[in-house]
């Protein structure tokens, strides 16, 4: 198997950041299923070759046995994603898979002078929240239903803070990120796929197929990758979301009996309608459970009226909801960061300081 590689694949107008589990097209970021996501950078490793089907299912879903048409699925959406026809993914019917396209010039090592930078700035100035966060995952290791909304404007440090949090917390939480996205085209649900998909993988084979157990077929909805029995259709209505949200709320609580989890949505100003709802449910249903619910969102990006306020009023309702609005950091926290960066500076540090 090829040695990973340290820059982006480009091929075709697209680029595969394989550290950041990204795929793009033309700078834009896409939304890609874990498993789709996979495929894709397994045929492109092994592109000297047909890819037997056998191989691929092993690859793909190593510890689940599923039919090969879940790999023809796969498949299927990977083309959409590349608008390929099969100039990118070549088929060998009844055989394999093969990734065909050329890849643009990797650029030279030689030319590419980067700075030695931290892999996350220091964290400063969050104290406070930090604490209030730990106290609500204490409650929630207890089974208090703990839902925590993060809300501030782009970069002032909301993916920071829970990095932080991650950090604090190590192995005591399963960390379960959920990533909303802007535009069309990403799939009703998108987030809590990730969530499950990922909650799945952290819990293992015995605990998922107890987890599936007792959340019942309507999760093969959302999850038909790890369902053997066909979900029900009808998930539109009222009936039948509430089914289904039943059915993920029984299995995130089910999983959290294995391990406490740190759910993360984050961008939620970019949920679809079909992710907001299932939020609103899960929150109310996960109690009691050791689950942690988190939800960061740009306040400016909310409109009034919107699905997402009205999520959002109908979670600051409960008291068990904690609201940490980010502000800018103070001269204080501004000075340390600076000096914990080594910026260079015209000005002395505190002068720098006063002015931002």
């Amino acid at each position: 198997m090829a040695t990973a590689r340290s820059f982006p694949l480009h091929f075709c107008g697209y680029e595969l950041d394989v550290a950041m589990r990204e795929l793009r097209r033309d700078g834009e970021l896409l939304a890609v299923e874990p498993k789709v996501f996979d495929l894709l950078h397994y045929l492109l490793r092994n592109r000297d070759r047909m890819v037997p089907k056998a191989e691929l299912l092993q690859a793909l879903w190593p510890d689940v046995e599923v039919a090969e048409a879940s790999l023809t699925s796969c498949v299927g959406r990977l083309r959409r994603i590349l608008s390929d026809r099969g100039e990118i993914v070549r088929t060998y019917y009844g055989r394999g898979y093969q990734f065909t396209a050329a890849l643009d010039p990797e650029p030279s090592r030689q030319n590419l002078e980067l700075p030695q930078v931290a892999t996350a700035p220091p964290f400063v100035g969050r104290a406070v929240e930090l604490e209030r966060l730990l106290g609500a995952f204490a409650r929630a290791r207890a089974g208090t239903r703990a839902t925590v909304l993060i809300s501030g404007d782009q970069g002032i440090g909301k993916t920071r803070l829970l990095e932080e949090l991650r950090e604090r917390i190590g192995d005591q939480a399963l960390p379960l990120p959920g990533q909303c996205y802007e535009g069309e085209g990403v799939p009703a649900y998108w987030p809590w796929i990730q969530i499950l998909r990922s909650c799945a993988a952290g819990i293992g084979i015995t605990a998922t197929a107890e987890a599936l157990a007792a959340a019942g077929p309507i999760l093969g909805f959302l999850l038909p990758e790890l369902t053997a029995a066909a979900a029900p259709a009808a998930t539109d209505g009222a009936t039948g979301r509430a089914q289904l949200f039943r059915a993920a709320a029984a299995f995130l609580k089910a999983a959290a009996l294995q391990r406490p989890l740190l759910i993360i949505l984050e961008d939620l100003h970019w949920a679809d309608a079909a992710t907001l709802l299932l939020l609103r449910s899960l929150a109310d249903e996960l109690a009691p459970a050791a689950v942690m619910l988190v939800a960061t969102y740009r306040s400016r990006d909310i409109s009034a009226g919107s699905a997402a306020a009205a999520t959002l009023t109908q979670l600051e309702r409960s008291p068990e909801c904690l609201h940490l609005p980010l502000d800018g950091l103070d001269a204080d926290a501004i000075a340390t960061l600076i000096t914990s960066l080594a910026v260079p500076a015209t000005a002395p540090v505190a002068s720098l300081a006063r002015d931002c």
